[in-house]
């Protein structure tokens, strides 16, 4: 019960407290605060009161700045007994989730010198006191922006402790922390990237300085000792000086400003290695902060634990010397990098100078064996290769002012590279190229790879390739122009390959580099699936997902194609559009190579001839290559020589007219026409055909599906031959020369269920009564002579309602 008293006597001065927090922050501070909510927890830490701020922010003091501090959560510890006696003391501060952005500009300004000077005051002092034994930091990230030294940092603080008595002049403090630095950028250089710290450490604090006592710090792999001091007040110095003893290649390595592969913890190190340096600020000195780094290998080896296979003989020697701020001059130096496995070996050197004088020179020397280095340090996407690397390499750069990047002086720089590689072939893949042989150059700002040869199954590549912008930021175009000539170009042989490289991470969003791509391949046969070709040519132009086919040509189906067009790469489809002219294809390879373009109207299997003509023509495949036939488009004027339509059964509807023999083998000399396919359906309009069995006019459409409208003109004195035997003059004209009577057909229906009709409105008009008795001796004839009407697919009405269709005959 008295708990509970103590408990109602706390929550009488919360109000209060409350007030006192915002006011007495504001009132010190040359910043604006402002919380969202306040709680505050009285029995969980008990004796302790703790007050959460939420969404606590607070203004940058910097005009035209925004914030300091942005969406935090914090926690300011009370006394409880001490707040009865009206002492509101802050004994413990901890922050959670915040965004803190520091930064300091050209003129020196720095937005975090927030706190007000104390002045001596002729009120009442305050009530609200700062006694500090505690401070937590979680979840929060610091930015870091220093405009004159050109120093850039940003980092995560995962967890972070201070300790110690801070009200008071001297005492110690212990410091226990862990970090990612996700960036820290020197003038446009990124010396450290994605790395993690971690840092123990304990220290005097007095009212000059804070010096470090037994300071451990884990940078990524790198254990470091560090000694030194932080000088307070005016007198503002930094002096530290670190060294890592035992320091190993692998752990030396990790300071790269890459992310190493997970499979180095896998390599056995071996060697001396040294790793030291200091950093001293003096703000009385012209040339502000200074950092020195000294770090070597010498006989070092790492050794593959799984293959066995060793890289030795490793040294290097490498310092970074330069200031921070003022001239901000720095220079980070490889020298005498070298190292060798049994074949294998490579020599260089490296610098990057920052300041006024920017620029990036290497120099590289290496021969290596494919094959060793594959065992040595396997590549998770190749799973055998054999063959030789020559590398000669100058490189120097300087850098772009407008985009921060860095640009290849191609005046001063050479690259000299020949692969001889053979047998390639990839994890989880069945195709292997056996030979890969090449040479590339430097000329002016164009890499030029000559002697190309490429060979995977039965293709070979015989080639050549210029490429420009190579060395050029993302924000500027990679142009390619490539010539390749090959006796055997199986198209299959080059598709499919596995993805080289690691998965890209789909929640992080990366710009790809645009492409433009410039082709002329010559091939003497060339195979894609069940497609063939000889003499094939292609001149074609790649940029922004779209590729203008200048030219193409090439022998098939015993004849010559060439044409123009483009073929456009969607997100979800490819789409290709041509003008084409062919000259004596057949037609049934066409159908055949190109399964019938997924139609079932008329199919290899039933047609023949050879086809002369002019297309234009849409194709669309989707994501995967499946062909789409309902966006397939075509328009041409087509000219078909030697025609055949063999065993197509829906001819096979007419044997009440015709021979059935004829039918299952219809010919023609000749047919032009223009052809229109949409919709998946094939639209022709009316042309004359002179067949074997019969000359007639037709037009009328043809679905993809096989169902037919036909409109078709018949003679009848033809007809009236019924059966007829095949005539010697077969394609000739009609010997009679005077008035011949037609008959006008409608053909409609699914293919297997065609039903023929009277044309009545392609008659136009109606028979003369002239006529009438020569209409009933045709129909008499036709039906006791061709017995038309037994299956009832043409009806005769002797009715005198004219709603009804009626046999009838228009003599010409």
């Amino acid at each position: 019960m008295g708990f509970l008293s103590f408990g109602i006597l706390v929550y009488q001065h919360l109000d209060k407290v409350k007030r006192l927090v915002l006011d007495e922050l504001n009132a010190n501070l040359n910043a604006k605060v402002s919380v969202d909510h306040i709680d505050i927890q009285v029995f969980s830490k008990f004796p302790e009161v703790s007050f959460s701020l939420k969404g606590l922010s607070v203004t940058s003091p910097i005009t035209g700045d925004s914030f300091l501090v942005k969406d935090a959560k914090a926690y300011l510890g009370f006394n409880a007994l001490q707040m009865l006696q009206g002492n509101y003391t802050i004994q413990s501060f901890e922050l959670n989730g915040a965004s803190v952005h520091l930064k300091k500009l050209l003129d020196g300004t720095v937005n975090w010198n927030i706190v007000k000077e104390q002045t001596p005051s002729s009120g009442k002092s305050s009530e609200f006191k700062l006694s500090l034994k505690r401070i937590r930091l979680s979840k929060c990230r610091f930015s870091y922006f220093d405009a004159p030294a050109v120093f850039y940092t940003n980092f995560d603080i995962g967890k972070a402790s201070l300790s110690g008595d801070f009200s008071e002049s001297s005492y110690s403090l212990a410091v226990d922390a862990g970090m990612l630095m996700n960036q820290l950028r020197i003038d446009n250089l990124n010396i450290l990237q994605n790395k993690s710290i971690e840092i123990q450490s304990s220290m005097d604090v007095n009212d000059k300085k804070f010096v470090l006592g037994k300071t451990k710090l884990l940078l990524d792999k790198l254990p470091l000792e560090v000694k030194g001091f932080f000088g307070l007040n005016t007198n503002k110095q930094i002096e530290l000086n670190f060294n890592s003893p035992g320091t190993t290649i692998t752990q030396l390595l990790s300071l790269l400003p890459i992310q190493l592969p997970a499979t180095f913890n896998e390599f056995k190190a071996t060697g001396k290695t040294t790793f030291k340096g200091s950093f001293v600020s003096n703000p009385s000195v012209q040339k502000g902060s200074s950092l020195a780094i000294e770090f070597g290998i010498q006989n070092g080896s790492l050794k593959n634990t799984k293959t066995g296979l060793a890289l030795q003989a490793i040294e290097l020697e490498g310092n970074w010397k330069g200031s921070i701020g003022g001239d901000n001059q720095s220079v980070l130096s490889l020298r005498n990098v070298s190292g060798k496995l049994e074949k294998s070996r490579f020599s260089g050197n490296a610098e990057i100078q920052l300041g006024q004088l920017k620029k990036i020179t290497t120099q590289v020397q290496a021969f290596l064996d494919l094959q060793e280095i594959q065992n040595w340090y396997p590549a998770n996407t190749i799973k055998t290769i054999a063959g030789s690397a020559d590398l000669n390499l100058n490189l120097e750069l300087k850098p772009v002012l407008e985009t921060g990047s860095w640009a290849l002086d191609f005046g001063r720089s050479s690259v000299d590279l020949g692969l001889n590689a053979s047998r390639i072939e990839l994890q989880n893949s069945k195709k292997l190229i056996s030979e890969l042989i090449g040479k590339a150059q430097l000329q002016g700002k164009q890499l030029v790879v000559s002697n190309l040869s490429v060979k995977s199954g039965s293709s070979d590549i015989q080639g050549s390739a210029r490429l420009e912008g190579l060395f050029d930021s993302n924000a500027s175009p990679l142009i390619v122009k490539l010539q390749s000539r090959s006796s055997n170009l199986d198209v299959s042989d080059f598709m499919g390959w596995p993805s080289f490289g690691e998965a890209a991470d789909s929640s992080k969003t990366t710009t790809a580099r645009a492409i433009e791509l410039e082709l002329d391949v010559q091939a003497r046969t060339m195979k894609q699936d069940k497609f063939q070709c000889s003499d094939f040519g292609l001149t074609a132009i790649y940029a922004s997902n779209e590729l203008e086919i200048q030219e193409l040509s090439f022998k098939a189906w015993a004849g010559r194609v060439s044409a123009k067009g483009s073929l456009t790469i969607g997100t979800d489809h490819y789409s290709l559009v041509t003008d084409e002219q062919i000259k004596g294809v057949r037609v049934k390879q066409l159908l055949q190579e190109f399964d019938d373009f997924g139609q079932n109207a008329i199919k290899s299997s039933h047609i023949d001839g050879t086809l002369n003509g002019k297309f234009r023509t849409r194709l669309v495949w989707d994501a995967k290559f499946n062909f789409l036939t309902k966006e397939f488009y075509a328009l041409g004027e087509l000219e078909w020589k030697e025609g055949r339509l063999f065993n197509y059964t829906p001819l096979y509807a007419l044997s009440g007219f015709l021979d059935l023999n004829d039918l299952r083998d219809l010919r023609f000399q000749e047919m032009k026409n223009v052809i229109e396919i949409k919709n998946e359906v094939v639209s022709i309009p009316e042309m004359a055909i002179k067949t074997n069995a019969i000359g007639l006019l037709l037009s009328g459409t043809h679905t993809f599906g096989n169902v037919l409208d036909y409109r078709m003109k018949v003679t009848l004195s033809e007809l009236l031959n019924r059966k007829r035997k095949v005539k010697p003059n077969e394609f000739g004209e009609s010997e009679d020369g005077g008035s011949r009577a037609t008959l006008m057909l409608r053909i409609k229906g699914p293919a297997d269920k065609l039903v023929f009709t009277y044309d009545k409105q392609a008659l136009g008009e109606k028979v003369k009564e002239t006529v009438k008795e020569e209409k009933k001796a045709i129909l008499s004839t036709l039906k006791n002579e061709l017995s038309v009407f037994k299956d009832s697919t043409i009806k005769e009405n002797n009715s005198k309602n004219n709603n009804h269709e009626e046999l009838e005959f228009n003599p010409d």
